[in-house]
């Protein structure tokens, strides 16, 4: 097999997909002898790649990467044409880029991470828009894709919407030079080096935004205010861009004595640094591996990272993992570490066995199958090359659960919702999708800072209830989907005993938990469709003529909820539905901006043949109507009566939709008629008379249909 490779990110200064390239090309000299390799290397760039067997053959050329205009053109039009002459078979990209032409070849690329696409804000301009147009083409033309981790792989199907088949995920690795070093002599020479004269907290990364160093800066400057502290802190590193917050935060809390840049540091001399730090901390706000985590946990070094991002996945347990926004988290935990050696001695132990679990071997051992997958045209046999008896604790394995909560300024409630379900999600692998409707109150950062694991999609407007599920559906991975009102708390077994309702039978689409009121009392849930009959039976005026037995049976409006059982539909405030089910019931339809959205999808699923279900046993306590309340008032229920109109016209027709108005018509305007002479001879203040008989009126207009839906917000502004 003829195995081409784009190497000309190695440099004599390696950093990330440098990295990442030189050594996973010297672990592939170590275990394949039988393929033949071109490398296609820069010699302006001072290589130091070892590939020198029999099989290896390098390929020199003075454009580089960096060169956008003449290496675009050098890649998308004579790359092609030199490997379709060479008869190559399968070409490799380390680092996002292929050509827009083929030639014949099979291709791969690497995606590190999508940092353009989740934190654009952490990037340059030119960058940014650059990186996102050449990242898209190369997932579009690559015939596989190796993400660096689960999270990635999440990424590229929530974001790009790449098919799942066509990833796969192929960990990076740790090599032989990055061990603890016993020598105190080297140490000591290293720390003279770089001009560190006390113990030391050691940060390794490029300078630039999403690595968060003005936040490790506050947390290091508030542990020295409060304890004396004595370390110093030592950051290794390119700079990057984007890094005049660092210098102005150094500034402004006098640390220029305290921190000590190193700039760029040798293969030679990193594993010394990292064996003599006290403490490695990796605050990063974004990462697709997180390698320098790995690394220091290689040479024995404490870690501490975040929560955030491929990060929890690298470290497993054998790190302390932190909110990186929270500059107090970060501070405790540094004292806490610097201060219990019982601790940092059994970090150092997690650490060196968490890292034993990589290799560059391993890594390309498990490129080399891709490689030999694509020569052959087989289908994969599975759906990554890890095995995960060996990598059983740092596999994140795609979410059995994802659950969605549309906000629209109710941000109280949506933190005590998500801390709700933080608290009883158990052992249920799970992704949170929050879907902000342009709220004004600061909702969609405080996600951010307080659960940075879940995923926040800010609209620039109020796009509805209907629209902002279905833009989280679409990006949602798990294999059973909750959409869930940030007005609720979730009680304990809430989800897996809804899970469980599904999983039990097989034609159950949609299942929904037992609602309480904030008292504990019960919130019927659980209703017959919208007929004519039944909404007559609920109106007050027509109450006293029909029994409650009579009622019951037809409205469920006085049914204990004391078993679980097929119902019509479910009130939306907790809809856990089956991936599967969903995809063939199709999205919530997007005519309705709120209410009647939960009725009308259960009525489609019961249509294709699905059962929906009530389980009594799932309890969530359900602050009712509090997440629109604040939308327009009276205009909410007109609001409801416009989706009624909607769900009747569309699924009974437009003859049931004048009946309805002429059984109800008569009852609104007797209730106009009654505001009225309220307005005339109450005492009251007229102000909320002229309130009360706008809505009548406005409610008769809706009935006889001189206005409909799309008016009530023109009318709301009003």
């Amino acid at each position: 097999m003829n195995i081409a490779v784009d190497a000309r990110r190695i440099s004599d200064r390696h950093a990330g997909m440098g990295v990442y390239t030189h050594n996973l090309l010297r672990a592939m000299q170590k275990i394949d002898s039988k393929n033949h390799y071109t490398l296609f290397l820069n010699p302006l760039k001072s290589n130091k790649l070892e590939c020198q067997g029999p099989n290896f053959r390098h390929y020199t050329t003075p454009i580089t990467i960096e060169n956008h205009v003449v290496g675009d053109l050098w890649r998308n039009f004579y790359l092609p044409y030199r490997l379709k002459m060479d008869e190559t078979d399968v070409f490799h990209d380390p680092g996002y880029f292929l050509p827009i032409i083929s030639g014949g070849y099979k291709s791969v690329v690497t995606v590190h991470d999508l940092v353009v696409f989740t934190f654009p804000q952490t990037n340059s301009k030119k960058y940014f828009w650059y990186m996102r147009q050449m990242t898209k083409i190369g997932v579009q033309k690559a015939d596989l894709i190796i993400a660096l981790s689960f999270h990635t792989k999440d990424d590229l199907i929530r974001i790009l919407k790449v098919p799942e088949s066509k990833i796969r995920v192929v960990y990076s690795g740790t090599n032989e030079t990055l061990r603890p070093m016993t020598d105190p002599n080297q140490i000591a020479a290293a720390k003279k080096k770089f001009g560190i004269d006390a113990p030391y907290i050691l940060c390794v990364n490029t300078i630039e935004p999403r690595k968060n160093l003005p936040r490790l800066l506050s947390a290091y400057h508030q542990l020295k205010m409060e304890t004396n502290l004595e370390h110093k802190l030592v950051v290794c590193g390119m700079f990057g861009w984007l890094y005049g917050d660092v210098f102005t935060t150094i500034r402004e809390l006098g640390l220029i004595d305290s921190i000590i840049f190193t700039d760029y540091v040798s293969d030679e001399d990193l594993p010394r640094l990292y064996s003599g730090a006290d403490l490695f901390i990796f605050p990063s706000l974004y990462e697709g591996f997180g390698l320098p985590a790995l690394e220091a946990m290689a040479c024995g070094s404490p870690v501490i990272t975040s929560t955030s991002s491929s990060l929890p996945e690298i470290v497993g347990d054998a790190a302390i993992l932190i909110n990186p926004y929270k500059t107090e988290e970060l501070a405790a935990a540094m004292h806490k570490v610097l201060t219990d050696e019982k601790l940092r001695n059994r970090m150092r132990k997690d650490g060196l066995a968490r890292a034993r679990l990589f290799s560059w071997e391993k890594t390309a051992s498990q490129t080399l199958s891709i490689y030999e997958e694509l020569y052959s045209a087989k289908k994969p046999s599975i759906s990554f090359y890890f095995d995960d008896t060996y990598l059983n604790n740092a596999v994140r394995r795609r979410p059995h659960l994802s659950i969605i909560i549309v906000n629209w300024n109710v941000r109280d409630l949506l933190l005590d919702c998500l801390a709700s379900i933080k608290e009883t999600i158990g052992d249920i692998a799970h992704e949170i999708i929050v879907v902000d409707n342009a709220s004004s109150d600061g909702s969609a950062d405080d996600v951010r800072s307080n659960y940075p694991d879940v995923k926040v999609i800010a609209n620039v407007r109020n796009e509805g209830f209907a629209m902002a599920n279905n833009v989280a559906a679409k990006r949602a991975i798990g294999e059973y989907i909750c959409f869930l009102n940030p007005d609720t708390v979730v009680q304990p077994g809430a989800f897996q005993e809804m899970i469980d309702s599904l999983e039990r039978d097989d034609r159950a689409a949609i299942v929904g938990p037992r609602l309480l009121n904030e008292d504990g009392s019960l919130q019927p849930s659980a209703r017959n469709f919208i007929t004519n009959l039944n909404l007559m039976m609920s109106h007050l005026l027509f109450k006293p003529i029909f029994s409650k037995r009579v009622r019951a049976s037809l409205v469920y409006e006085y049914w204990d909820h004391n078993e679980t059982k097929a119902v019509d539909w479910l009130v939306g405030a907790c809809l856990l539905c089956r991936r599967k089910a969903l995809e063939t019931i199709g999205p919530f339809d997007e005519g309705y901006f709120m209410f009647h959205e939960d009725t009308d999808l259960c009525y489609r699923a019961q249509k294709a043949g699905y059962k929906v279900l009530f389980a009594h046993e799932a309890r969530v306590v359900h602050f009712g109507g509090k997440s629109c309340e604040k939308r327009w008032g009276d205009f909410t229920v007109l609001k409801y009566l416009a989706s009624k109109h909607i769900f009747i016209r569309k699924h009974y027709g437009r003859f049931a939709l004048f009946m309805h108005r002429f059984l109800i018509v008569g009852l609104e305007l007797a209730r106009l008629m009654a505001a009225f002479i309220n307005h005339l001879f109450s005492r009251a203040k007229k102000e909320e008379t002229r309130r009360v008989i706008k809505f009548y009126r406005t409610a008769v207009m809706l009935e006889l249909g001189f206005i409909d839906s799309l008016d009530l917000d023109d009318l709301a502004e009003r």
